[in-house]
């Protein structure tokens, strides 16, 4: 475990549930972050577009030159899931962003996809980022 309460060992399962989302070809690639206490651990697993060679990188930025940008974030006033702690604030965004910070956990996720969500429920990628990020806290 380090000073921040995230646990190594479980940081690399979070890299090996991210990584069979993007084997399978769901999509070519993401960029994930969770932070805490001033901790930040990021992930980039797979390449920049489908069929391409570019490598994901921790910088890789999906807006192509142009971007749009809203302002309106989600309240957790009661807990139904790991992940859904009253206070926690942040966005899911139809085209495969999920940003969230938890005041109670100290905690900052950020999942970046090129996977368009294409119903109400978001891939599955999305929940198994955010599981594998409360699995990680161990203090």
């Amino acid at each position: 475990m380090s000073a921040s309460g995230l646990s190594t060992v479980r940081l690399r399962r979070l890299r090996e549930v991210l990584t069979r989302h993007v084997e399978p070809g769901d999509m070519p690639g993401l960029v994930a972050l969770v932070a805490r206490r001033g901790e930040v651990h990021v992930e980039a697993i797979g390449t920049t577009e489908a069929g391409g060679s570019e490598p994901m990188r921790r910088d890789t930025i999906f807006f192509g030159g142009n971007s749009s940008w809203g302002l309106g974030f989600q309240v957790f006033t009661r807990r139904k899931t790991l992940a859904s702690t009253p206070g926690r604030f942040g966005w899911t965004g139809g085209t495969g962003t999920s940003v969230y910070t938890d005041p109670a956990e100290d905690l900052i996720g950020i999942l970046l996809t090129q996977r368009e969500m294409t119903s109400p429920k978001p891939p599955n990628v999305y929940r198994d980022f955010w599981t594998s990020a409360y699995q990680a806290i161990d203090d």
